[in-house]
């Protein structure tokens, strides 16, 4: 027998609740550099630069709490080609109360320096509110 769907839907036509499983409940990718544009995403409401190399991805459905994992990469350093990974506020104590249910900072940094980005990628794990 073969099962064939465009789209599962829970009963008042969101999202299916998984069950013991753990999967990303958020994710973006967007360029950071100039005007700031998301080219792909789920659970995201917008991106927020605040000032070079510095992001807040904001959830379209907050967290249930701020237990959750949070994990990124980013692409082209400021356009040194380099690739390296960034630090999430929250998860460096430096930045620990910018950290929320309803988004996450981002902050790719080399050095001392933090710097925007032609990729910045951002995937979050954990129970919704």
């Amino acid at each position: 027998m073969t099962l064939k769907v465009d789209e599962i839907q829970n009963t008042s036509g969101g999202p299916v609740t998984l069950t013991d499983q753990e999967a990303p409940k958020s994710w973006v990718n967007f360029n950071g550099t100039g005007t700031v544009s998301v080219r792909d995403s789920l659970n995201n409401s917008s991106i927020t630069d605040h000032s070079t190399g510095n992001y807040s991805a904001n959830f379209s459905n907050n967290f249930a709490n701020v237990n959750y994992v949070n994990i990124g990469s980013v692409n082209e350093l400021d356009g040194t080609a380099n690739t390296s990974v960034f630090f999430m506020e929250g998860g460096n104590l430096t930045y620990a109360n910018s950290h929320t249910t309803s988004y996450n900072r981002i902050t790719p940094q080399s050095g001392t320096g933090k710097y925007d980005c032609i990729g910045v990628y951002s995937l979050n794990i954990g129970d919704l509110a």
